[in-house]
């Protein structure tokens, strides 16, 4: 039998756990396209641990009865110090993190990215947006998405490192439905 994997939204006594799946997840995950060094400086610059994403309810998180498994977020808010709500008539909704312990990559995984397509086109968001390293990329194709472009994000210590920024239209999402067991 399958274990019941279950999603919800995120509390702050939730957010040292999810410090720990980003530091796993982003260390399995992006080492062939960045160095030690640049995903060191990742894990100190993007922290899912802004209690922000908690009041907003937009963090999620995915759990095998009291063990958590995986988070993802997504954010209403233009990146940056200004936070001014986006416009869902012309803005793409932005997801922001998805980390899910390996082993649970398709399914908590994949049931974080429909809720938190969800919640955004519950919204009103048309699209949604993530960046994500190279090594990621396949995982949102899959998906759905469609790689946008190429890019990079600034590290703390000056470098760049790869990013593929990558859209989806968000009129096929549906609600996540429960199934019995």
């Amino acid at each position: 039998m399958t274990p019941r994997i279950h999603v919800r939204t995120a509390r702050t006594s939730d957010l040292p756990r999810l410090g720990e799946l980003q530091r796993q997840f982003v260390l399995g995950h992006c080492g062939q396209a960045w160095t030690s060094r640049h995903l060191a400086e990742y894990l100190d610059r993007v922290s899912p641990l802004d209690p922000e994403r908690v009041d907003d309810q937009t963090l999620f998180v995915a759990g095998l009865g009291a063990r958590l498994v995986g988070f993802g977020s997504w954010s209403y808010r233009q990146e940056g110090s200004s936070g001014r709500p986006l416009e869902p008539a012309r803005e793409p909704a932005r997801l922001e993190v998805f980390f899910v312990e390996p082993e649970w990559l398709k399914g908590a995984g994949d049931r974080l990215l429909r809720v938190t397509e969800y919640a955004a086109k519950a919204r009103g968001f048309t699209h949604a947006s993530i960046r994500t390293c190279p090594d990621g990329a396949a995982r949102f194709l899959d998906a759905g998405y469609d790689a946008h472009s190429e890019g990079s994000i600034r590290l703390p210590g000056g470098d760049d490192v790869p990013v593929v920024n990558m859209l989806r239209r968000l009129d096929e999402v549906r609600v996540p439905v429960r199934r019995a067991a």
